[in-house]
């Protein structure tokens, strides 16, 4: 049995499409999950600033969002790295 062409054509390009629509939907996933990462993480760090009483100092973050350092509000000389 031969088979036919346009069949062919229309299952590799309907493959190639529910391919790129899972990447798509995996992508936004992982950026989902990382921004709940990084809101747990400053939730967490800004927790234990209360319980040291670190209130004085504010969180700085890097290009990505990510705390880095905890930066004393009256005197820049007392840092905290994360």
């Amino acid at each position: 049995m031969v088979e036919q062409p346009e069949l062919t054509r229309e299952m590799i390009f309907s493959f190639i499409v529910s391919t790129m629509f899972i990447i798509f939907i995996a992508k936004i996933a992982f950026k989902a999950i990382n921004a709940i990462e990084l809101r747990l993480k400053i939730f967490r760090i800004k927790k234990l600033a209360k319980k040291t009483n670190l209130d004085n100092y504010t969180l700085k973050t890097n290009e990505k969002g990510m705390p880095v350092l905890l930066v004393h509000r009256d005197s820049p000389d007392k840092i905290f790295i994360i």
